[in-house]
């Protein structure tokens, strides 16, 4: 019987308290339910959001969104940060998870998709859950377009995802693509 396995991509916004810091208890809730559906059987990814957002508060600066380099600094100082909150939710529930950093032009070259795709799928035989995002350090695509969509997509793709779970700030609405 096949597992099925999903994408999950979040945004850090959803993530965020009222006054625009991270919210413990949603982090918590995320771990929680993702730890869950993979020991229901699934194989989960999780896209996320979120580099800038915490380098900048590390850094306590506001981010100016038409200064491209100032964002990719944050998000090399973010990045950091958002791997280390993820494994600390995700530790509480003894699964592990496992970083991986992509560029938009993964597409573009039949190796790093191969590459990807095997990595994908150790991480994933080996019981972790892979954490995706953009390496906005070398790649401003996700910058430009305020939105890591197109990476869930490619991730998907690479994948061989079943579904993708997103978590839209619309109306705190789930839609789920097959």
């Amino acid at each position: 019987m096949k597992k099925g396995r999903i994408v999950v991509r979040i945004e850090i916004s959803t993530l965020l308290d009222g006054n625009g810091k991270l919210s413990h208890r949603k982090m918590d809730r995320l771990a929680m339910v993702l730890t869950n559906l993979q020991n229901s059987g699934k194989d989960l990814l999780l896209v996320s959001s979120g580099a800038i957002v915490l380098g900048s508060d590390k850094l306590n600066i506001k981010i100016d969104m038409a200064d491209v380099t100032t964002m990719m600094a944050a998000a090399a100082i973010g990045q950091a940060e958002l791997i280390t909150l993820y494994q600390k939710y995700f530790d509480q529930y003894n699964q592990k998870v496992a970083q991986v950093l992509l560029t938009t032009d993964i597409m573009d070259r039949p190796s790093r998709i191969s590459n990807t795709q095997n990595t994908f799928d150790k991480l994933l035989e080996m019981g972790l859950i892979p954490i995706i995002n953009e390496n906005d350090t070398v790649s401003t695509s996700d910058i430009e377009l305020d939105d890591n969509y197109p990476l869930a997509l490619n991730v998907a793709m690479i994948a061989k995802a079943d579904m993708i779970l997103i978590k839209s700030d619309v109306n705190s609405n789930y839609i789920i693509q097959p």
